[in-house]
């Protein structure tokens, strides 16, 4: 099935061959990532703000001339994805494609992203994946976000405060195994951080800044 894990496209140059609209649902998505999108194709479904347009058809030595970190095959061919991703595989380039997930080096994968906490589903098939995403999308309360900050917030400081590995491990079982999670679920937020400031002690809570839980 792969190695599931996430592609950091922040600055990267993304060039999605396929304008129409599983090329432009791509653009969009690298675009979220934080990619330099650039789009070729012999028309665009939409216009997208943020993005380079380039209106031709595939032509291998047009995508290579781009420098792309990843390369997206969203054509309604067929044979011409699958030259594409050749191509770019020739060249040491990622490749990610749409009609054929498998024959590429990236596959895309359903997701929802709830702020500070990304729900991912793998699965035979698309309905059953969405089912999953909807089932424990649900589950995501308020709270549980607001935990996902203050943890997200804490780790530069505990890194910096713990030098031993296992100890910050260790640290971290004690948030998990206290009554921060209980609180956190019953929605008492002011009890779940009250408890986290004992766990962590004076000496790092000392480091941390009041806006920071």
């Amino acid at each position: 099935m792969g190695l599931p894990v996430l592609l950091n496209l922040e600055n990267r140059r993304c060039v999605i061959v396929g304008g129409g609209k599983v090329g432009v649902r791509q653009a969009q998505k690298c675009l979220q990532a934080g990619a330099v999108v650039i789009v070729i194709g012999p028309s665009l479904a939409k216009n997208i703000a943020g993005i380079q347009y380039i209106q031709a058809r595939y032509n291998r030595e047009l995508v290579l001339e781009t420098r792309p970190f990843l390369v997206v095959a969203a054509t309604n061919k067929s044979e011409i994805n699958s030259q594409i991703v050749g191509d770019a595989q020739q060249a040491n380039i990622l490749t990610m494609r749409v009609d054929n997930p498998g024959a590429a080096d990236v596959k895309g994968i359903m997701s929802a992203d709830l702020g500070e906490i990304q729900l991912m589903a793998a699965s035979g098939t698309p309905l059953l994946s969405r089912y999953l995403l909807d089932k424990f999308s649900g589950q995501i309360t308020p709270e549980l976000l607001t935990l996902a900050h203050w943890l997200k917030n804490l780790r530069p400081h505990v890194k910096r405060a713990v030098a031993s590995q296992p100890d910050r491990a260790a640290l971290w079982e004690r948030i998990f195994n206290s009554p921060v999670m209980k609180y956190i679920e019953s929605g008492d937020l002011a009890a779940a951080r009250a408890t986290l400031l004992e766990i962590l002690g004076a000496e790092l809570a000392q480091h941390l800044p009041e806006s920071d839980i």
